[in-house]
């Protein structure tokens, strides 16, 4: 199972990845979790209102890299670097399009 998140504007995707679910205790684990799984919970609507907080969890992700290794799916599906190129990717992507919708898919 995995996560998909499009960023939409004016109808049309302009940007769309997915990610392992297996990432998401490392992301619970530095505060990321709700900003990248659950932003429309966590009312997030627009890329604009995600760009400070997925600045926040790739510092937190490097800051704490080695103790966050150790959370590491036993199973081999998803890496912590594959997460932080996608949470690069993400904010890259929020920059990009500042007023996209987020929409996910869990």
């Amino acid at each position: 199972m995995s996560l998909d998140i499009d960023l939409i504007v004016d109808g049309e995707c302009v940007w769309s990845r997915n990610i392992t679910h297996n990432l998401n205790v490392i992301a619970d684990k530095v505060g990321a979790y709700d900003h990248i799984w659950r932003a429309d919970e966590a009312g997030i609507k627009y890329a604009k209102d995600n760009i400070q907080n997925l600045r926040v969890a790739l510092s937190r992700f490097y800051l704490e890299y080695d103790e966050l290794l150790k959370l590491s799916p036993s199973n081999g599906w998803g890496t912590l670097d594959g997460l932080i190129e996608f949470t690069k990717a993400y904010l890259e992507a929020c920059v990009e399009y500042p007023n996209a919708e987020i929409k996910t898919c869990r």
